[in-house]
């Protein structure tokens, strides 16, 4: 039985300097500038703007390595955006950007050789010589070792860390003096099922010491909050501070009740 996830991305400026990028990232630099529109990851994760630039499927590769190894072919995610309101910066807006079902499953080192997503900006590796480097775009994260995998043993994340400073471009991904094993935790999602808000609505604000968001009053806000919530007692934002968008997973729907849902969603961020 199908699993349901909401999930939340920062949006936000990237970090590299704009004069570093060429090409794709270049114009990707443009589109997410703030109050350019579309809310964008800092790293392109999910790839919206890969996706849309290449017109091809949506992907997610980076962030949240748990979810990514848990979730299953099928599975539905529900993407919000969080974006600082540029008139208060104590004020969280949260903005409905996607429902999305999961098609396949890849490893990084099938990504890069693939004709399509290889191209994409959500990337953490790719071939050099007889071996590999450290390859993101846009982004830069230390334990980029730690993301491909979802190897579950008494290694710590810092092992991770430690063990890709120490790696050579060009040799064999290793974690304590084993080769690593990749997993398939980059997700490809569905485009026939895919329902991507063009202009993403505000539904939800947070200010700065509540103990959670506060939804808008409107039609639309309504019935996301319903078909995100659905029966629990979560939010988007909770109370830790070290995680305040921990995912959440409604479990083991029934095919109909999730297909129902994506119909329902359909007809209220894509009617005219």
């Amino acid at each position: 039985m199908p699993s349901l996830y909401v999930a939340v991305y920062l949006a936000c400026k990237p970090l590299r300097r704009r004069h570093h990028a060429v090409g794709m990232a270049a114009a990707f630099y443009a589109a997410a500038h703030p109050g350019s529109g579309f809310p964008y990851d800092a790293g392109d994760d999910p790839s919206f703007f890969s996706a849309a630039h290449y017109r091809g499927p949506i992907t997610w590769g980076v962030c949240r390595r748990d979810l990514r190894c848990s979730i299953r072919k099928n599975d539905g995610v529900i993407f919000f955006a969080a974006q600082k309101d540029p008139q208060d910066n104590e004020t969280i807006r949260y903005r409905f950007v996607a429902a999305l079902r999961v098609a396949d499953k890849m490893q990084h080192i099938s990504v890069c050789r693939h004709p399509t997503f290889s191209h994409y900006l959500n990337l953490l590796v790719r071939p050099k010589d007889l071996g590999w480097e450290h390859h993101e775009p846009v982004a830069k994260h230390n334990d980029w070792l730690w993301r491909l995998s979802c190897r579950t043993s008494s290694l710590r994340r810092k092992d991770y860390i430690d063990a890709g400073h120490s790696h050579t471009p060009g040799q064999s991904l290793m974690i304590d003096g084993q080769s690593l094993p990749t997993a398939s935790n980059y997700v490809v999602f569905s485009t026939s099922s895919a329902i991507i808000a063009p202009d993403p609505p505000l539904v939800a604000r947070y200010c700065k010491g509540e103990p959670h968001e506060s939804w808008q009053n409107d039609e639309t806000s309504t019935e996301v909050r319903r078909l995100t919530l659905r029966n629990s007692d979560r939010h988007l934002r909770t109370c830790n501070r070290q995680q305040p968008h921990r995912h959440i997973h409604h479990r083991n729907l029934k095919e109909l009740e999730l297909d129902q849902t994506f119909l329902r969603f359909n007809t209220i961020i894509c009617r005219p």
